[in-house]
């Protein structure tokens, strides 16, 4: 006890920086939940898994390739669903309790590669940030990224000086990488030019371990394209071969603006504050949302990038400058390839890997500046630009809600058992937007499932019981009260004419109507 308690008092400043990021990053977590079509994927995958129904042998799809990752991300994944009783908020606790490690994991890096001072106020950025607490609440397989991160560039740290027991906990944690997002790319290629350009002996046990691991995470990924006729690679040189691929110059500048877009949004979020419109796929409400950044956020952004290149420079004899800025610059590197080559589109999360080192770049250049500096009264100054940034994105984080979260989701769905009761019912929706997803695994966890649903073309293949041919009397058809789908929505309800319930949640709309189809 005395022991913690020495603990506490040394480390009181990183001990109130992680309470506040536990604070941020559990608040009103149910309603800020985002469970829609890729976290349902995912949900009825894990739950096959738990339930014994179907064990996959490959991963999450790489789009627009064509191709899949390690299923290992959906066997971790496993584990809290199954002891959260394949509740989703248990996904929601488990990617908070993740956002706390990583703001731990952040300040203990960043202390052993730079300064105590730089540590604090990377740490405190990272805790604070409204998009990086949003980001910590969601939960899919992006969400082990930022911990993949840090551990791949401590590891390599710890490498550089001789402590080779940290290849495996880097060869752990590029498995991990590689079963959950494809910009784990730019950490292997990180890797590889580490271990070429410094010279790494590869002769070494604990490396070879490392190895393994990543070797054994694949494993499945082998056994499958050799059980299914080499699927996986007959797809990816039919992408090659069909109209998809080739180079597409337009998309550069495009991909290179995306960085200190990313970057203003990690400093302060502007906007509503809505987390259905930050977490979308829309290309309308995405260029919405980047409208939003002021442009002196963007130069802002920009000088603080070009402000840490010559740091780094200058620097370059320093392992921790040396290895941020290599990643920066790969992952800047691989996303354009991936933009140009595969004609995909880039969204901002592709960049996580790289938000820890955005929250350096801030920390290093605040240190910077008041290492300027011995004028007591230029020194508060600076310290008060730092908690107004802080106190900006806590106030946006404790107001900001959801308009399609788990929350109100809930709500509406014990509605529609209120009414419903017992009887069977099919679930339809009006609508093709990512906000209108999720309803069909929350339905069957909350209340009963459907006989069929909207979802069925997409996810039937996964049920553990097919859906019914044969029409039923009721019929529960979700829509949105959005004035941007209004005319279409208007349309479509004149085909059910039979209204026998109706009720608004959030910007949800939902009606129980009599079936025109069942006789």
């Amino acid at each position: 006890m005395n022991n913690f308690i020495s603990f506490i008092n040394k480390h009181k400043v990183v001990v109130f920086i992680l309470i506040i990021s536990s604070f941020l990053r559990f608040w009103k977590l149910v309603s800020l939940f985002h469970f829609t079509l890729d976290e349902e994927l995912e949900a009825f995958i894990v739950k096959n898994i738990i339930t014994g129904y179907h064990y996959p042998a490959i991963g999450v799809s790489v789009a627009p390739i064509g191709i899949s990752l390690s299923p290992l991300f959906y066997y971790l994944a496993a584990i809290p669903f199954a002891l959260g009783k394949l509740n989703p908020i248990s996904w929601g606790i488990t990617a908070s309790l993740l956002g706390v490690v990583s703001t731990g994991m952040i300040y203990f890096s960043t202390q052993k590669m730079f300064t105590k001072r730089i540590a604090l106020f990377t740490t405190l950025f990272y805790a604070t940030s409204f998009l990086m607490v949003l980001y910590d609440k969601h939960f899919w397989n992006v969400t082990p990224m930022i911990l993949v991160s840090v551990l791949t560039v401590l590891s390599l740290f710890n490498l550089l000086k001789g402590k080779f027991n940290w290849a495996i906990v880097l060869g752990g944690s590029l498995s991990v990488g590689l079963s959950s997002h494809l910009s784990t790319v730019s950490l292997v290629i990180l890797v590889l030019f580490v271990f070429f350009y410094k010279k790494i002996s590869l002769k070494n046990k604990q490396i070879g371990i490392g190895t393994g691991l990543i070797l054994l995470s694949q494993a499945p990924l082998a056994i499958f394209e050799i059980r299914h006729n080499f699927y996986q690679t007959k797809a990816l040189i039919s992408f090659f071969n069909g109209p998809h691929s080739g180079i597409n110059l337009t998309r550069i500048l495009d991909n290179l603006e995306l960085l200190p877009k990313v970057f203003s949004r990690l400093i302060y979020t502007f906007g509503p504050h809505d987390y259905a419109r930050e977490h979308t796929y829309g290309i309308v409400e995405i260029a919405a949302r980047d409208n939003r950044i002021p442009l002196i956020m963007i130069l802002l952004s920009i000088f603080l990038l070009l402000f840490f290149i010559l740091v780094s420079f200058r620097n370059r004899k320093n392992e921790g400058f040396f290895l941020h800025f290599w990643l920066l610059l790969i992952t800047i590197f691989s996303l354009t390839f991936y933009g140009i080559l595969f004609k995909g589109n880039v969204f901002e999360f592709y960049l996580e890997i790289v938000f820890p080192t955005l929250f350096l770049i801030l920390g290093i250049f605040f240190d910077y500046i008041l290492s300027l500096t011995k004028r007591v009264y230029v020194k508060t100054f600076i310290q008060i630009i730092i908690l107004i940034m802080v106190l900006f994105n806590v106030q946006a984080t404790l107001t900001a809600y959801h308009s399609y979260g788990l929350g109100v989701k809930l709500r509406l769905i014990n509605f529609v058992k209120s009414y419903v009761g017992h009887n069977p019912y099919e679930l339809h929706s009006i609508g093709v937007d990512h906000k209108y997803e999720g309803y069909r695994y929350l339905f069957g966890r909350f209340y009963k499932p459907p006989v069929k649903s909207y979802a069925d073309s997409e996810l039937s293949w996964l049920y553990q019981f097919k859906p019914r041919k044969n029409p039923v009397k009721l019929m529960v058809v979700i829509t949105s009260t959005e004035p941007f789908y209004s005319n279409r929505i208007q349309e479509e309800k004149k085909l059910y004419n039979h209204l026998l319930k109706e009720a608004q949640f959030g910007e949800i709309n939902v009606m129980i109507v009599q079936n025109p189809k069942f006789k």
